[in-house]
């Protein structure tokens, strides 16, 4: 899971909006402690982008 974490990483950090969304996904649901601060600023990046799917869940307030 480290590889592919930190592939998904530097995916995210070059603009991939569906790396961005999964990646912060990782954080809330994933193999990764807890971290609802890089879940919403992962979901934002993707969504700052149209990613659809992040826009929707920030605007469930899945978040808060």
């Amino acid at each position: 899971m480290d590889k592919a974490k930190e592939l998904l990483e530097e995916a995210a950090n070059l603009g991939n909006a569906d790396a961005q969304y999964n990646l912060g996904l990782l954080y809330k649901e994933g193999d990764t402690p807890l971290d609802l601060a890089r879940y919403e600023f992962w979901l934002n990046q993707a969504a700052e982008q149209g990613h659809d799917e992040a826009k929707s869940l920030l605007e469930s307030g899945s978040c808060s």
